[in-house]
């Protein structure tokens, strides 16, 4: 949490990394107020900041570029604390804001790799959980070594095993994901490679 204290801090993360729950959690311990970025042009700055510490979410896909600059110009003379989460970093939204703008904060980012193995089997334990799905540890292996590796990748086959078991009538198991990537069931989505198909 310490990279999220200081004014400026990103993150940079894909769809379902748990940007939001960081700055729900940073917003609480900061006394922050949150703000979607699309409409920022609309919003009183100076309200907004009246905490000293703002929440912006979703920087990058659609937002008011001039007020994103003054908002971080505000935040600056007011000596306040700005959180902004996207899905990308800012250099990738397109944005034409000044270098003076974005080079204070690029130095107190915070990006993501991609998950790990552990964390992206704790990732599917807890997917599987919040649908109350029991699953054995070797369901969790075997996808773990077989999806792309993101946390859109887990959801994705989480989805897809829980949806074929409830149309199939079965539990969601490892036989049934297996039987599942043979088939090629959502390939665009459940991604396997040639190597863990030997």
């Amino acid at each position: 949490m310490a990279g999220l204290a200081r004014p400026g801090a990103r993150p940079g993360r894909p769809e379902g990394a748990g940007k939001s729950h960081l700055a729900a959690i940073w917003a609480e311990i900061a006394g922050a107020r949150r703000v979607s970025a699309a409409p920022l042009g609309g919003t009183n700055l100076l309200a907004e900041l009246a905490t000293a510490a703002l929440v912006v979410e979703d920087a990058g896909e659609a937002f008011d570029e001039r007020a994103l600059f003054h908002l971080i110009n505000l935040v600056r003379q007011e000596e306040a604390y700005l959180l902004i989460t996207a899905r990308a970093a800012p250099a990738t939204w397109g944005a034409a804001l000044a270098e003076s703008v974005l080079a204070p904060a690029r130095h107190s980012g915070c990006g993501a790799d991609p998950p790990d193995d552990a964390l992206l089997r704790a990732v599917m334990v807890k997917l599987f959980a919040d649908r109350q799905l029991a699953v054995d540890e070797s369901l969790i292996g075997y996808l773990a070594a077989r999806i792309e590796r993101s946390f859109a990748g887990a959801r994705a086959a989480v989805d897809d095993l829980d949806r074929e078991a409830l149309r199939q009538q079965r539990p969601v198991t490892r036989a049934l994901a297996a039987e599942l990537m043979a088939r090629g069931v959502n390939s665009n989505r459940i991604t396997i490679t040639r190597a863990a198909m030997a």
